[in-house]
């Protein structure tokens, strides 16, 4: 049995919907699904009853929510306990983020945060923009580094709640060059043709500013999605080996533009522009979040700049 199955139950029972309680857990329907019915063979009942609409918990999926949300609760209030702990002996900067920022732009702020106040202890966690989110209001993280646009969900209480622009940079048409060294799959081409898509799970973060974009387009109907994943490392490879074209982000290809592995599919225009957001507690417990704080106030990451042209 996974803790994870337990949340998801949860999420569940508030809102007796299978894809509003998926797009809470930030996962795809068909994998929330399936985690609700791991969670069923491992109790041995049906907890939910899906022949009614909207669905609802049986008599068993009832009271096992009782157990289910204790569990939940006491895990978290040991969590918190046992971290405190392992902090009290040394003051510790949490950073809540994703999986692409924590491979891409934190090594860059971090390595200015040294230069300017010495070496400091970081402890990385990273997951879903709600789970890190959440994470964040609960006291598990002192910041949290996360992408923003418009299209992304993401709100925190602003009385308790605030943050800064920490850099500016983009989701960039890529894929792998010709023979000539001309995209493969130009954006430019004739409107006629279709463009193999490499795209993300429609109910994250990245899939719903991807739509968003997609959906402003002109040529909207010429993208056919011919592979989907829940992260943009796992595009990377499909992209350089000719699968076709996607948006990635600019600190995650700049090493394959510049070796030319990768071209740039359009112009400028075609960009997603993206920011990258710190928030915090407004009135935090360390003081090495404050230096965290004040060092990226002043020193935030510069643009990258790149050859946008084809």
């Amino acid at each position: 049995m996974q803790i994870k199955w337990l949340d998801d139950f949860v999420a569940f029972a508030k809102t007796c919907s299978f894809s509003r309680a998926a797009d809470e857990r930030e996962v795809t329907l068909p994998a929330f699904g399936r985690r609700i019915k791991a969670l069923e063979s491992w109790v041995g009942v049906p907890l939910v009853n899906r022949g009614t609409y909207p669905a609802t918990l049986t008599e068993e999926g009832r009271l096992f929510l009782k157990t289910a949300q204790e569990v939940v609760a006491r895990l978290e209030e040991s969590r918190g306990s046992l971290r405190a702990r392992a902090m009290a002996g040394e003051e510790t900067l949490s950073i809540a983020t994703g999986r692409t920022l924590a491979h891409t732009s934190i090594p860059a702020m971090l390595e200015q945060v040294r230069q300017r106040v010495g070496a400091i202890h970081v402890r990385i966690s990273t997951g879903s923009v709600h789970d890190m989110a959440l994470l964040l209001e609960e006291g598990g993280a002192d910041v949290l580094i996360s992408f923003f646009h418009p299209a992304i969900g993401l709100s925190l209480d602003a009385r308790s709640f605030e943050f800064l622009v920490v850099a500016r940079e983009g989701l960039i048409p890529v894929c792998k060059p010709d023979a000539a060294g001309r995209p493969l799959f130009p954006l430019a081409s004739a409107a006629t043709r279709a463009l193999p898509l490499l795209a993300y799970h429609r109910n994250l973060m990245m899939g719903n500013v991807l739509d968003w974009h997609l959906a402003r387009r002109s040529d909207a109907a010429r993208f056919r999605r011919v592979f989907v994943a829940d992260f943009a490392e796992a595009l990377l490879e499909p992209v350089q080996q000719g699968v076709g074209l996607a948006w990635l982000p600019q600190r995650l290809v700049v090493a394959a533009l510049s070796a030319g592995r990768l071209v740039h599919a359009g112009v400028v225009g075609d960009e997603i522009p993206l920011e990258v957001r710190c928030f915090r507690h407004r009135h935090p417990a360390k003081g090495l979040v404050e230096q965290f704080w004040q060092c990226l106030a002043e020193h935030p990451l510069p643009p990258l700049q790149l050859d946008s042209s084809p």
